[in-house]
C-alpha cells in the first residue's frame, strides 16, 4: 500500500507543477510597483491640482487627493499581501501533507 500511495503522490506533484500558476509570483511584484506608482502620481497630481486651483478649494482638493492616493496605495499593497499568503498557504499545505504521508509509512 505505501508504494501505491507514493506513486499517487508523485503523479500529483507532477500535475501540480504543470498546473502551477507561475504568473502569480510575478503579479505580486507588479502589484507592489503599481502601488508605488499610484501613490507617487497621486501625490504629485494632487499637489499640482491643489496649487493650480488655489484658495480653500485647492487646499481641500490637495488633502482629498493625498488621502485618496494613500488609500489606493494601501488597498493595492493589501491585495499583494493576500495573494502572497494564498500562494504560501498552498505550498505549506502541500509540504505538510507530504510530511504526514511520509510519517505514516
Amino acid at each position: 500500500m505505501p508504494d501505491k500511495m507514493r506513486n499517487l503522490l508523485q503523479r500529483r506533484r507532477r500535475a501540480v507543477k504543470l498546473q502551477e500558476y507561475y504568473y502569480l509570483k510575478y503579479a505580486i511584484s507588479v502589484l507592489r510597483v503599481i502601488a508605488w506608482v499610484v501613490l507617487t502620481i497621486g501625490l504629485i497630481g494632487s499637489l499640482f491640482w491643489g496649487i493650480t486651483t488655489g484658495g480653500l478649494g485647492g487646499g481641500l482638493r490637495l488633502v482629498l487627493g493625498i488621502i485618496g492616493s494613500f488609500l489606493a496605495w494601501l488597498i493595492l499593497l493589501a491585495a499583494r499581501e493576500l495573494l502572497y499568503l494564498c500562494i504560501h498557504l498552498e505550498e505549506d499545505t502541500r509540504s505538510t501533507t507530504e510530511g504526514i504521508i511520509d510519517q505514516s509509512n
